[in-house]
């Protein structure tokens, strides 16, 4: 049986998908929305995470198969290891002239 811990730890777009799946299979769930204005609309408009919760624990029996989610930790991406390679004389002018070029075209336009 799945319990309020295992339920919030799938996104919300997980629990929607398992309530339209059971819905499909089993029937429909009642959503009983008392907001007039909300009466038209689907499960996925009128729900937030912890209303749709509420609705999965009040029939746990469709969701039993529902285990903790378990994100794997990303790897981080490390960056190589060593000094820094030194510019060269060529590199430093041609940035010079990058700087002198956008500094002119700036003074262009105003």
């Amino acid at each position: 049986m799945p319990t309020r811990e295992i339920l919030a730890s799938h996104p919300l777009a997980t629990l929607r998908k398992e309530v339209s799946e059971s819905n499909k299979k089993l029937g429909a769930i009642p959503l009983n929305v008392t907001d007039k204005s909300d009466s038209g609309k689907s499960f996925r408009r009128v729900l937030n995470k912890e209303q749709l919760i509420d609705l999965m624990m009040k029939h746990p029996k469709r969701f039993h198969h529902i285990k903790m989610r378990v994100v794997a930790p990303r790897a981080s991406k490390a960056k190589p290891a060593g000094p820094k390679k030194p510019r060269s004389a060529a590199q430093i002018a041609n940035t010079a002239k990058l700087v002198a070029a956008n500094k002119a075209r700036r003074a262009a336009k105003k």
